[in-house]
């Protein structure tokens, strides 16, 4: 999935050459540097990870139920099993703090329409919805309808749900 280290977030404008493969933050697996670190005319990274987190699934809260995340990222990690949470400000990274870990490993993390954060993992294959309590969010059942808008990223993952009593109608 890459070179060792240096998993990154960029904030992709038109023109902006991001460098890869000749600059990065990563590494052979050997130890050796894979590049350059920096070069003029190429754009550093917003925010990186070293080791790599294995980022996967990534997405901004904008919903109301959890309103001091408003318009933060939550990022998937696929290798250590975390959904991270990032508060941007002004073009960078102010706060980052691992919201949850060790559930499974984190395909995608999505911001749903119905204003809660839902969490797809595999191993095991389940969905999970964040609901607000007075101290942390917690999965709060096993339905997922109404959900027409991500039938295409659910459907490959439908008959796994069943297995676990999930309805994805």
């Amino acid at each position: 999935h890459g070179p060792r280290g240096g998993d990154e977030l960029n904030h992709v404008r038109p023109g902006v050459n991001y460098g890869w493969p000749v600059i990065t933050l990563g590494m052979n697996y050997n130890g050796t540097p894979l590049g350059k670190t920096h070069q003029d005319g190429m754009a550093q990274p917003m925010h990186f990870w070293v080791p790599s987190i294995a980022t996967c699934g990534l997405d901004f809260y904008t919903g109301s139920k959890f309103p001091k995340w408003k318009n933060d990222l939550f990022v998937g990690a696929l290798k250590n099993q975390e959904v991270r949470r990032l508060r941007l400000r002004n073009g960078k990274v102010t706060q980052e703090e691992v919201v949850f870990k060790g559930m499974g490993r984190v395909r995608d993390v999505l911001n749903g329409p119905d204003g809660y954060l839902y969490v797809v993992f595999n191993k095991p294959c389940i969905v999970v919805r964040l609901v607000p309590t007075d101290k942390v969010a917690l999965f709060d059942g096993k339905s997922l309808k109404g959900w027409k808008r991500f039938d295409s990223l659910l459907a490959p993952y439908a008959q796994g749900f069943a297995k676990l009593g999930y309805d994805i109608d």
